[in-house]
């Protein structure tokens, strides 16, 4: 296990994101900024500095004008912290509590920004996402998957010896349950809810669903979509939809007898970055591996909501449905496979579910798998506001869960949930699919690394 060390031993840009998470941020030792404008993703280092732009700071350059120092105390160490300067004002400082806005109401997550104005901002912009209707994996809700898995607790004791697979419970499952627990290696301490695996080597992990649970709940009630709400460094609020699967099929369009990505447990995301006028600046989509980000020129949208074209057993988000694009096979030379089974531009190949409260499910015109008959309209499962990792809402506590979520295989493994997840994930450990573009406030610079950084690490 590591964990962030002290000061002499931890790379400077651990503590980058203090100020930021997705965006820029000098930690300064005693040292004063570059005076040089510092290029997204470019790392400096002028003596007794280091600063690093992550993803997230779409405007430019980021000019040392744009920022100002902020002391912090670090494991005894004083430091000195330049965050880029606060772009309060316009339409969002009506949603932002004091001393960010003028907003009187609950903020029960602690993020600034009073909850129920969140949720207004989140049904406003909710999206539409294309199903395939041969998807093999449809989405369910957490609970619904927590009462079908059971965790166990996961040792790789080397190749000559054998590994432990140690029961923790389930199933059935609760949210709670998943918390709490603790397992060792080597004289090291692995926590499931704080520690993430680098290499799944010692980890928690939620077994995959018995095969005929993997297609995932037929009732369309279950396919909620969890929020996350924050502010971000436009002076505006960054909206997340994340969306969970039983089971991902993922080389189901490839037609060849070898699994390729079959893993238990997905989550896939669309976020909206929205500026200090709230309205929308980017439309990110999350990938296998990357964040795609895209204007609101690039994306298809119905009012204010916007499409989104869901790989089928893989379920990507994509900005479009391109039916001959292609996807490279991971370890084999010259390998690719297409990623749509059909045109999902054509709406008799689609499940369109719209995923805001009372929001419509429309299924194919032909009956579909003998359930749904032809043209049927059912009630999606509406939107489920989880708030911060540290400051969970309406009892949506497995986003403290920093274990897997499918089990531990030969070829391909579980992955992490949306407070823990891989896509994008910053060198440094910065969580980035769970924190781009989130500013921190100055009167708590702690709230970036406590929510973006798992609070230790195992092999």
């Amino acid at each position: 296990m590591q964990d962030h060390g002290s000061l002499t031993d931890l790379p400077v840009v651990k503590l980058v994101s203090m100020g930021i998470v997705a965006v820029s941020a000098l930690l300064i030792l005693g040292a004063q900024p570059s005076p040089a404008p510092v290029q997204i993703g470019q790392v400096v280092r002028p003596t007794g500095s280091v600063s690093v732009v992550p993803p997230g700071w779409e405007g430019g350059n980021l000019q040392p004008s744009d920022v100002e120092p902020v002391l912090y105390s670090y494991q005894g160490t004083s430091v000195q912290i330049q965050l880029p300067k606060d772009n309060l004002g316009g339409a969002a400082a009506a949603f932002f509590t004091p001393p960010y806005g003028s907003a009187n109401g609950i903020d029960a997550d602690q993020d600034g920004i009073v909850d129920a104005r969140e949720s207004e901002l989140a049904e406003k912009f909710a999206p539409i996402i294309i199903h395939d209707k041969q998807d093999l994996n449809l989405p369910a809700e957490v609970d619904w998957l927590l009462q079908r898995t059971s965790l166990e607790y996961y040792n790789n004791n080397g190749f000559l010896h054998k590994d432990d697979h140690i029961p923790q419970g389930g199933p059935p499952l609760t949210q709670q349950a998943l918390l709490g627990k603790v397992g060792t290696y080597s004289g090291h301490t692995v926590s499931s809810d704080g520690t993430r695996s680098t290499r799944r080597q010692h980890t928690f992990a939620l077994l995959d669903v018995q095969a005929a649970d993997r297609q995932g709940s037929l009732l369309t009630r279950n396919w909620k979509t969890y929020i996350h709400v924050f502010r971000n460094y436009y002076g505006g609020v960054t909206l997340q939809y994340w969306r969970s699967y039983a089971f991902n099929t993922g080389d189901q369009t490839a037609h060849i007898p070898i699994e390729i990505d079959h893993h238990g447990g997905d989550w896939e995301s669309v976020q909206i970055i929205l500026g200090k006028d709230l309205e929308p600046l980017r439309y990110l989509f999350l990938g296998h591996t990357g964040i795609d980000s895209k204007t609101a020129a690039e994306v298809q949208l119905e009012g204010t909501h916007v499409r989104v074209y869901s790989e089928p057993g893989g379920h990507a988000s994509h900005a479009a449905c391109d039916p001959n694009e292609s996807i490279k096979v991971a370890n084999i030379p010259g390998g690719r496979y297409r990623i749509w089974l059909t045109d999902l531009n054509d709406n008799s190949n689609i499940i369109r579910q719209e995923t805001w409260s009372g929001g419509a499910v429309t299924w194919p015109t032909d009956t579909w798998r003998g359930h749904h008959p032809g043209g049927r309209v059912t009630t999606s499962g509406g939107l489920v506001n989880v708030g911060e990792k540290g400051a969970p809402l309406n009892g949506q506590v497995f986003v403290r869960y920093s274990g897997l979520w499918g089990s531990l295989g030969a070829n391909f493994s579980g992955y992490w949930g949306p407070a823990y997840n891989e896509t994008q994930l910053a060198a440094d450990g910065l969580i980035t699919a769970w924190c781009y573009s989130m500013k921190a406030s100055k009167s708590d610079v702690t709230k970036v690394p406590a929510e973006c950084y798992s609070a230790s690490t195992s092999d």
